[in-house]
């Protein structure tokens, strides 16, 4: 049964050839979510939720590329959440039981 949905972003290049990476993860069981800004790369976040504690068989993954403006304007207002916290914050999202 899939628990969590991982949806990163990665901006294309910028002028000096950088992209960067952001990532929502989304509970399937509880259907809360939350944003983390700065994943460091674009597989990051889905080897991060098994290290969370969650099999292959429950995490689904998706991948877009946008311009990097595009990148911006989205990801700007998210709030920075530490590795620590992301992996807090998926055990208590999949965790909780549907009401």
């Amino acid at each position: 049964m899939i628990k969590l949905l991982v949806h990163t972003i990665t901006s294309k290049r910028d002028m000096n050839g950088n992209c960067y990476h952001s990532a929502t993860f989304t509970s399937t069981v509880s259907g809360s979510s939350f944003n983390m800004p700065d994943t460091g790369g674009e597989n990051n976040a889905t080897h991060f939720a098994r290290k969370a504690g969650l099999n292959w068989d429950e995490i689904s993954s998706t991948q877009a590329t946008l311009p990097i403006r595009q990148y911006n304007a989205i990801v700007k207002s998210w709030k920075f959440i530490t590795w620590e916290d992301a992996e807090r914050a998926i055990v208590a999202l999949t965790e909780q039981v549907p009401t």
